[in-house]
């Protein structure tokens, strides 16, 4: 659809109110969007459930899809325009993962989809400064999400948190089982009761392991340094 409110994945655009079956979630540490503020939701086909393979990631039903909405923070004062920016939708298919971008009207009262992508510049009317923000294009959101089940935030991982196994459970995203063998959560960045160390690692995990993990090479050849999570420093490169 070329409109957001096509979509039907909100029921008000107006309060952000999403449809039955999409469940809101946070994870611990978020991707750095040039300081915008997020909210995500996951929808899983009925009767489907989220799995777990054999080497411990998740594996979505195809037609699973993730909602992330971005947002100017509070602190921000935008000129002519609302301080909603950007929904993005990442849609599980048969063989791959893409994702598509809906820009913001100014009015905020509906947003337009973007397959080319867009830059605009904004200006805070309470600082005077400016930013420009960046909505992917199509092929952008693809580089990163292309690979079949190419989910790069919701891992059990980042999800471990303020009782959303147990939510996910109760809502039928998973087996109920599943809850008790849920690992250990990733470091929120923010929390200075941890260490310098596991705080910057989960730092790294969330913005530089979508292209640095095993597997993965440069360009030219040769294995890249690894920034997943739970990998020991020795082993990283």
């Amino acid at each position: 659809p070329k409109r957001l409110l096509e979509t039907k994945i909100f029921k008000d655009l107006a309060t952000m109110t999403v449809e039955d079956g999409f469940v809101p979630y946070a994870i611990n540490s978020p991707l750095w969007s040039d300081g915008a503020s997020k909210q995500r939701w996951i929808s899983v086909p009925a009767g489907q459930k989220v799995t777990v393979k054999e080497d411990g990631t998740l594996a979505f039903p195809v037609g699973t899809r993730f909602v992330k909405q971005f947002d100017l923070p509070d602190t921000v004062q935008p000129r002519g325009r609302t301080k909603h920016l950007e929904t993005r939708v990442l849609v599980v298919g048969n063989a791959t993962t893409y994702g598509l971008s809906y820009r913001w009207n100014a009015a905020g009262t509906d947003a337009t989809l973007a397959p080319e992508g867009f830059d605009e510049t904004i200006t805070d009317d309470a600082s005077g400064s400016t930013r420009v923000w960046h909505t992917p294009s199509f092929g952008q959101c693809w580089q990163c999400h292309r690979a079949e089940n190419r989910v790069l935030g919701f891992t059990q991982k980042q999800t471990s948190r303020d009782g959303q196994p147990q939510m996910f459970a109760d809502k039928g995203l998973f087996d109920a089982n599943l809850v008790a063998g849920w690992p250990a959560p990733l470091t929120q960045p923010t929390d200075t009761g941890k260490s310098l160390e596991e705080r910057a690692l989960a730092y790294l995990a969330a913005n530089c392991s979508g292209c640095h993990h095993e597997g993965a090479s440069y360009t030219g050849g040769g294995q890249t340094w690894i920034a997943s999570p739970g990998v020991a420093l020795s082993a990283r490169g």
